[in-house]
């Protein structure tokens, strides 16, 4: 046989062998998994909020409607916060009513006749464990 013709031969041979061989596992079917939703911020609108209460200078406790309560934590002490006589302001930043996160809102404190301004460094909305966790002087009205 010619030199071509033996590999040839060999080569029909090892094609042949693979035709007759079975597969060592099929592929694994991948399992489809679900797309992960993106965590959803808590939002509340401005006009839901029920009431307020210092906890020192350095934190706010707001309820929302009746059973929701957030922090609000101030990146500096809001010297005038603690006191109860003063007045709490409020207001969203931005134009929109929503409140999402600690730059979508302004709030500072009335202090005879000076707005003392608190800058807000991060909004937590509390879960029920940490609601009942709060002690009665924590809780806001409302």
């Amino acid at each position: 046989m010619s030199r071509i013709a033996v590999l040839s031969a060999i080569g029909l041979a090892g094609v042949a062998s693979l035709a007759f061989a079975q597969p060592a596992s099929p592929p694994a079917a991948a399992t489809p998994t679900p797309a992960a939703k993106p965590a959803r911020k808590p939002c509340f609108f401005l006009p839901q909020l029920r009431g307020t209460r210092a906890d020192g200078p350095n934190h706010l406790y707001a309820r929302v409607n009746t059973k929701d309560i957030y922090r609000f934590d101030f990146r500096y002490p809001c010297n005038a916060l603690p006191m109860s006589t003063n007045g709490v302001v409020l207001k969203t930043a931005g134009g929109s009513a929503l409140i999402c996160s600690a730059i979508d809102v302004d709030i500072s404190v009335r202090d005879h006749g000076v707005s003392e301004r608190c800058m807000v460094d991060s909004m937590t909305k509390l879960t029920p464990d940490e609601i009942a966790k709060l002690s009665p002087k924590q809780l806001p009205s409302g």
